[in-house]
């Protein structure tokens, strides 16, 4: 190769594809950190626009990446989302009601990870339904941008139809242990995408009843009218006289539209009563309480795996509000011709996250005095007096793990009582916040009486204390302790 100058180029070495591919992985994880920071009223918009011109293919732009940048600040936002009708947005409304965000949990009949919906869309349209999948969702996209919603959702329908008959019939050869079943998983990424696409297939041959049914009954439903019972019972009927294999999907959709999930519960009850008097747990809908069920053995097991692991603090708490909540529903709905299994489970549930919750607390205690150090004296009366050590700079690590232990100490509160562990909740906040108090008192003496250079350290430390006592006892402990400090140093 000649340069303009007639001197010869030396080539160019090819750059090494694994430091490509970790400057593309910094520079997504850069963006998406950065999209991470947005205040609410920027994201959500910025997401609708992204989303839409995506429809419209008119930019080379990295939508996915943009996206999951924007999605933590999305789940978190109170304004209402700007949703824009993708085709594949579509196509999953059929199933909406058993998508599942959350705590992550193994997989269960009638629900489908949220992950797993983008690999399922990709295989039909790279495999399955190739041709169909290019043209219907070509089709989509110009209906979509026209605002033509009667031709959209007719396209939408023959797409439900085709994906339905490729899934069943893609599907009905693998089984779990066999050598493809093992290459299809490692094909979608995992098993639990496998399994997840049956559930789907599954609601998705029944489609047209289902969107029908979702029109019906808009969510969040809070209560069920007489109206309403008997227009489900001539479902149940239909359905368990002609297609009972179906019934999971129609109850597995009422189960995810209703406000309190168990509230299904005594909905299944009235309907199999009238077979005869037979009990909830033998009947064809059973399997609700044993999802149930199972989504508590799951919490249960999360949270005490969290707690072993160090995970955040709010997504500790998350997990023990979404148990707390189910606890409680399910012991108000299970009644004594219920199967004693279900009772049993609630019981055992309870008493590992109990335990689990009493063992991380009594550790917190320790975990925050590392944080603050300090010297104990005992006094005349036999108490003890706590002296802080201000010789040299709060460390980040630990003040760091100070305040996700005392955030799970502070937000566990209102869960005491039902998960199992309240009494030893309350000694550890009593525990803590007295050496918080003792310890503010320490540090507000060192800055009336310190120099210039102490009073800083000791601001530092003050501040830290401050925080963990507004996680650990209330917000007017804490402004009560910072209004001391700043009297002190003036």
């Amino acid at each position: 190769m000649i340069d303009q100058f007639g001197g010869r180029i030396k080539p160019r070495p090819p750059m090494n594809a694994n430091l490509v591919g970790k400057m593309k992985q910094e520079t997504r994880k850069a963006l998406q950190d950065l999209l991470g920071q947005l205040p609410d009223e920027q994201a959500v918009p910025l997401a609708a626009a992204i989303e839409m011109d995506r429809v419209k293919g008119q930019h080379d732009m990295p939508y996915e990446d943009i996206l999951d940048g924007l999605r933590p600040v999305l789940a978190k936002s109170k304004l209402p989302p700007l949703r824009v009708p993708t085709p594949m947005r579509l196509f999953c409304e059929v199933f909406e009601d058993l998508i599942y965000v959350g705590v992550s949990r193994k997989k269960q009949r009638g629900r489908i990870d949220r992950n797993s919906l983008k690999p399922i869309w990709n295989w039909l349209g790279q495999d399955l339904i190739s041709d169909m999948h290019r043209n219907l969702t070509g089709k989509l996209r110009t209906h979509i941008i026209a605002s033509e919603r009667e031709k959209r959702d007719a396209i939408v329908a023959q797409l439900h139809e085709a994906a339905a008959d490729a899934l069943t019939r893609a599907l009905e050869n693998f089984e779990p242990g066999t050598e493809p079943y093992q290459a299809l998983a490692q094909k979608l990424g995992n098993s639990r995408i496998i399994e997840d696409a049956r559930d789907i297939a599954l609601v998705l041959s029944i489609a047209p009843q289902i969107t029908h049914l979702q029109k019906m009954f808009p969510k969040p439903i809070k209560r069920l009218s007489q109206t309403d019972i008997e227009s489900i019972r001539r479902y149940y009927d239909f359905l368990a006289r002609n297609t009972p294999a179906h019934l999971p999907a129609v109850f597995y959709m009422f189960m995810g539209r209703m406000a309190d999930p168990w509230f299904v519960l005594p909905v299944a009850r009235s309907l199999v009563s009238s077979d005869g008097g037979t009990p909830l747990g033998t009947s064809p809908l059973g399997f609700l309480g044993n999802l149930l069920l199972n989504e508590v053995e799951v919490l249960a097991t999360y949270v005490q795996s969290a707690l072993a692991h160090d995970t955040p603090g709010d997504e500790v708490l998350d997990a023990l509000n979404e148990f707390v909540r189910l606890i409680e529903g399910l012991t108000n709905e299970i009644g004594v011709d219920d199967p004693k299994e279900w009772r049993q489970t609630l019981i055992d549930c309870r008493a590992l996250v109990g335990g689990a919750m009493e063992m991380q607390l009594e550790k917190i205690p320790q975990i925050v005095m590392a944080a603050l150090p300090a010297a104990t004296f005992g006094n005349f009366a036999g108490k003890f007096v706590i002296k802080a050590d201000l010789a040299s700079w709060p460390d980040p690590d630990k003040v760091g793990a100070a305040m996700t232990q005392a955030a799970i100490l502070g937000g566990a509160r209102q869960f005491a009582t039902q998960a199992a562990f309240a009494t030893v909740h309350g000694e550890m906040v009593d525990r803590v916040g007295r050496f918080l108090l003792q310890y503010g008192d320490s540090v507000i003496d060192e800055i009336r009486a310190g120099d210039l250079e102490d009073r800083d350290r000791a601001k530092a430390h003050l501040e830290i204390a401050v925080r963990l006592t507004q996680y650990v006892l209330d917000d007017t402990e804490a402004d009560l302790l910072w209004q001391r400090g700043l009297e002190a140093a003036a």
